[in-house]
């Protein structure tokens, strides 16, 4: 086999690897365009009809509790949930580590700053 045969046996292998590399992703192009349509009619189906009578009301009257602020519970719900969640993740169970504050973050962030705070978190727990 000659130089110049070697050369063109291997562009031709070449290029039938990017043309089945070609073929792959239009194939899973389409695949995803199938599935999102897929997605979206099943998220267009109305939902099934509910009954439109209301149901009875009974005559007894039940005191209720003193209600809680609902900002306080939330704001005390959320405490508890991030708490856990850093527990969870630094793997350790009363490690002392506590929560002191809970502010909210910029929605607005790039993508490098937010990938700079996750770098910063992992490196410290």
């Amino acid at each position: 086999m000659t130089v110049g045969q070697s050369l063109i046996l291997g562009l031709q292998v070449a290029l039938i690897g990017m043309a089945i590399v070609f073929l792959g992703l239009i194939i899973l192009v389409f695949l995803f365009t199938l599935m999102s349509r897929i997605v979206r009619a099943i998220q267009r189906k109305p939902n099934e009809v509910k009954d439109p009578t209301p149901a009875p009301v009974s005559a007894v009257a039940v005191a209720a509790p003193a209600p809680i602020p609902a900002a306080a519970q939330d704001d005390e719900d959320i405490a508890a949930a991030i708490a856990a969640a850093i527990a969870v993740i630094a793997g350790e169970e009363g490690s002392g580590l506590v929560v002191r504050s809970i502010r909210r973050m910029g929605g607005n962030a790039s993508s490098w700053n937010a990938a700079g705070r996750m770098d910063i978190i992992n490196t410290r727990y």
